[in-house]
Order: C-alpha cells, then structure tokens, then sequence
C-alpha cells in the first residue's frame, strides 16, 4: 500500500483564535518559525487558515489607503511606510484576512491523491481532519519527505 497524507503530515499543529490580531499571529509565526497557521473556533473546529502571503496578499484589502499599500508592496518600501502600514495592520483581526472555507485531506488519503488534489487548486498545504478534528497538515515541504524512502540507485538495481 502507498503512503498517505499521515505517514508525511507534520503534527501538532500550531492553531490561532479568529479574534487575535494579525501582531500575535506574525509573532506565533516567527516564534515557532513556521508559515501557517490553523484558525479554530472556542470548539477547536477549523474555519480558516492564515499563511505568511495572506500578510502580504491580504493587507490590500484592509482599511488603510490602498495606493500606500500597493506602493509599498511593489517597490522597497522606506522603513517609516513599512511601521505605517504594519502598525495600522496591528489591530486587524485574524477573521478578516484568513482564507476560508478550508480545503483539507484526510489521513488515511494516498500521498499522490493529496499532491494531486493541491496542485489542482493551487494550494500549498492542507490541514488533515480526522471525523472533523485536527490531526495534521501536509505542506509542499512534507513531500521531501518521500526521498528519504527511495532506495539508493545501487539498491533499485538488486534484485529481490
């Protein structure tokens, strides 16, 4: 049998409130130095996720003037817009800016199925739920898993 989403999903994973702001959010990001974050509700069910591009790709369409934000994020930004512009992103909530509803595999689903089912939509990872609870997520870089099972060249040739 082939290898599924649990034998390369990284777990626990790290998860986030709605309701805390985009400051905490970056801070558990670097912290933990990871680029994603599970949003779950008071009963742990997932209703988003939030990753490092959705700081980037997001604050477009937050309340601040949409000409600094474009300015800034298509030319090096001076360090004064840069504290502007993510100071006045401090108080925005998670809710606001985290994608939704989330796309996720289950475990037991095979590693090519979950590859496969990514890239059609265009995601980077996916959180893995087992009878709608949080058990993992498979990221891009989860698949690097996979080499450390193939055999050595020399080792492919043996019979066996």
């Amino acid at each position: 049998m082939g290898k599924t989403a649990k034998d390369i999903m990284s777990s626990p994973v790290v998860t986030v409130l709605p309701d805390q702001n985009l400051m905490e959010a970056a801070s558990i990001m670097l912290r933990e130095r990871i680029s994603t974050l599970v949003v779950v509700d008071h009963n742990g069910q997932v209703v988003g996720i939030l990753t490092h591009s959705d700081f980037a790709v997001r604050l477009k369409l937050l309340p601040f003037s949409r000409s600094e934000v474009v300015e800034v994020l298509h030319r090096l930004a001076s360090w004064g817009e840069m504290v502007k512009v993510y100071g006045e992103a401090r108080g925005i909530k998670i809710k606001e800016v985290m994608s939704h509803p989330v796309f996720h595999v289950a475990p037991d689903m095979l590693v090519e199925e979950v590859a496969r089912a990514m890239a059609q939509r265009g995601f980077h990872r996916a959180p893995v739920m087992e009878n709608e609870r949080l058990v993992g997520i498979v990221s891009r870089h989860d698949f690097l898993k996979l080499l450390l099972d193939l055999p050595l060249e020399e080792e492919a040739k043996q019979p066996r």
